[in-house]
């Protein structure tokens, strides 16, 4: 057996135990995996991260029903370790499919901004101002 068909036949049992975590769904599964693959060739740092636990990062990952990347995680190289980093849009993503949540909005407040937060009522007001110069940041919400 050659060395190119040990490499098709790991990834193929990688590929298979992989599928098991979203229901059979190996394309999904492929996918991921090369979206890992992709990310690791973009960074030298995960290049260095043991080749088990990059598969375990990946394992997290589709476990979360999410992708590698902006829109779900990012596996980000730590002390010779992998970690898995849920983005922004993967969170909001996680907070949607829970049913507990309906609508999630985020905003910046700006120095001329009308803002006011009270902990007591669990409220927000925030006017943006519209007229003239808004101010450099001092703040965000969600």
């Amino acid at each position: 057996m050659s060395d190119d068909d040990r490499t098709t036949s790991t990834l193929s049992r990688k590929v298979d135990q992989l599928a098991g975590l979203v229901g059979g769904d190996r394309a999904r599964a492929e996918r991921t995996y090369r979206m890992m693959v992709m990310a690791v060739g973009r960074n030298a740092q995960l290049a260095n991260v043991a080749p088990e636990r990059l598969f375990l990062a990946v394992q997290q990952i589709l476990a979360l029903n999410l992708d590698v990347g902006p829109m779900g995680a990012y596996p980000v190289p730590f002390k010779g370790d992998v970690t898995v980093i849920v983005s922004g849009q993967g969170l909001v993503e996680l907070m949607m499919r829970s049913g507990l949540v309906r609508y999630v909005a985020a905003r910046v407040v700006y120095e001329h901004d009308q803002f006011d937060l009270d902990y007591a009522s669990n409220s927000v007001l925030h006017k943006p101002c519209l007229a003239g110069d808004k101010g450099a940041p001092v703040g965000a919400y969600a």
